[in-house]
């Protein structure tokens, strides 16, 4: 099994970056990817949960440093449809109960009229059209985001070091940015976050 270690991660949303987008995109090219996801939003929680390619994702926040950068682990991950262990463990990890009767398989499907029957859970549907760049090190992103028909743009900057994100954020320009997460930029965007 592989090891898993937790990334830095430092991620801003916006319209435009200027000459950061240039200076990634100067860097070597390492994937380009058009995905689909759904990410499960909750009121009680900052957890990730992420659906693409009929994968479940989720990844807690471990911590954060003097520089605000978050730390970040995967915590579950499982192929649909989800047993009710499964589901049960990912609304726990939501703060969120569970239904009582909690049967059967949970198809995409099911899962969302599940997440979307509360007032604390909110589904999210997100496409992405992302280049990856190999940058000082570090691996940097340039997303073009759809967020249930919102356009946004984000970047990101993640490594197993604080102290190489720190830097090559600093040296693409972007220190003088807010560092905020795939959540909280989708809760914002939804209005359920300022």
């Amino acid at each position: 099994m592989t090891e898993v270690i937790p990334r830095w991660e430092w991620r801003t949303f916006g319209a435009d970056f200027g000459e950061a987008e240039a200076r990634i995109a100067a860097g070597e090219q390492t994937r380009a990817v058009d995905s689909g996801e759904v990410y499960i939003l909750s009121r009680r929680s900052g957890v990730n949960v992420k659906i693409r390619e009929a994968v479940l994702n989720v990844k807690v926040l471990l911590q954060t440093n003097g520089e605000l950068l978050e730390q970040w682990t995967p915590a579950l991950k499982a192929l649909l449809p989800l047993d009710a262990e499964t589901v049960a463990e990912v609304m726990q990890l939501l703060r969120v109960p569970p239904p009582r009767s909690l049967s059967g398989p949970h198809s995409l499907e099911r899962l969302l009229k599940l997440a979307a029957s509360g007032a604390d859970l909110l589904p999210v549907h997100v496409t992405k059209q992302r280049t990856c760049h190999s940058v000082n090190g570090c691996k940097a992103e340039i997303a073009d985001l759809t967020v249930d028909g919102i356009p946004i743009r984000t970047v990101a900057v993640e490594h197993e070091s604080p102290k190489l994100v720190t830097l090559t954020v600093h040296m693409l320009g972007l220190e003088g940015r807010e560092n905020v997460n795939y959540v909280r930029g989708l809760k914002r965007l939804m209005g359920w976050e300022a």
